[in-house]
């Protein structure tokens, strides 16, 4: 689970969260005695916007949460809205692991000191192939 950057929409998604956990059960403590799903690890979800996995929203949506819900703010009663919304999860989430991992090679490439080493580099190659050059060069003279 990686931690997804807090917009509105990520609060919002954590009180709806919350709110069918209270439905649901009196506690965090019960909720994880009943499931699959550490007591930590809804705290994440409903505290710091922590993303929360595709085996997380099954747990969930076999435990009586509207997962439809949580992820959209929309409530729906027909029989396909838990996996429609399983598959919108998925996508959301990597969706937000692409752009992490694109901001990660962003700033990866974008720092002065990697351009530095960069052009360092491209000098030692650069002076490498010209004195093996005139070591040919030296040869076929010799």
């Amino acid at each position: 689970m990686s931690k997804a950057n807090p917009t509105t929409y990520d609060i919002e998604r954590s009180s709806r969260l919350l709110e069918e956990r209270n439905k649901n059960f009196n506690s965090r403590k019960e909720f994880s005695t009943l499931t699959k799903i550490p007591a930590g690890t809804l705290e994440g979800w409903e505290k710091r916007n922590v993303n929360i996995s595709c085996e997380g929203l099954k747990e969930l949506d076999k435990n009586g949460f509207d997962i439809y819900y949580i992820i959209t703010g929309k409530r729906k009663s027909a029989g396909n809205d838990s996996q429609n919304a399983l598959l919108e999860a998925k996508d959301e989430i990597i969706a937000g692991l692409k752009r992490e991992n694109e901001l990660l090679r962003k700033q990866l490439e974008g720092t002065s000191e990697n351009r530095e080493l960069v052009k360092i580099a491209e000098k030692l190659n650069e002076l490498y192939h010209e004195r093996r050059s005139n070591q040919a060069v030296d040869e076929e003279v010799g």
